[in-house]
């Protein structure tokens, strides 16, 4: 009667301890599901600036000599 009831308790905490264990492979893929859409976000955003950085640094210098016109005069 003893050892039935102990393999019972055995075999519930086997059972939750798989059910942790689904869980956590879960979660993890979902996580990196997640990150590795980032990760390919990112990567599309670097090949935009890579392409467009020539126009974007003539903007940037284009602003900043208005700005020193526009701090130097009276």
């Amino acid at each position: 009667m003893a050892r039935s009831k102990c393999l019972g308790r055995v075999r519930s905490a086997g059972q939750w301890f798989g059910d942790v264990k689904a869980a956590s492979v879960d979660i993890t893929l979902a996580i990196e599901n997640r990150m590795m859409a980032r990760v390919t976000q990112l990567t599309a955003m670097e090949s935009w600036m890579r392409h467009h950085t020539s126009g974007l640094m003539m903007a940037l210098a284009i602003v900043l000599a208005l700005l020193l016109i526009w701090e130097g005069s009276p």
